[in-house]
């Protein structure tokens, strides 16, 4: 490869029970991006699970931004203005 040297600080890795007590200077498996080489960890990054809860909520509202745009009016919609009660007599 390059030949760069990167640091870094991790939790330990307690999927891998062969890893789970390495200490500073043993040897451990590493897992870093190919495209960002300083991005790394010591156990199996699970970005998909651990952001799941953001990304469904992000995916949510946009959702509705997009029933927004094609129907300001339904009452899927958000309502940015609050509409004028009809005042009863």
């Amino acid at each position: 490869m390059d030949q760069k040297e990167y640091t870094g600080h991790s939790r330990r890795n307690r999927q891998d029970k062969k890893y789970a007590n390495v200490q500073v200077g043993e040897t451990s498996v590493v897992y870093f991006s190919a495209s960002h080489p300083w991005l790394s960890r010591l156990s199996m990054p699970q970005a998909v699970l651990e952001g799941l809860p953001a990304i469904l909520l992000v995916l949510v509202l946009e959702i509705f931004a997009v029933i927004t745009t094609i129907n300001p009016t339904g009452g899927w919609a958000f309502h940015f203005v609050k509409k004028p009660q009809p005042h009863g007599g």
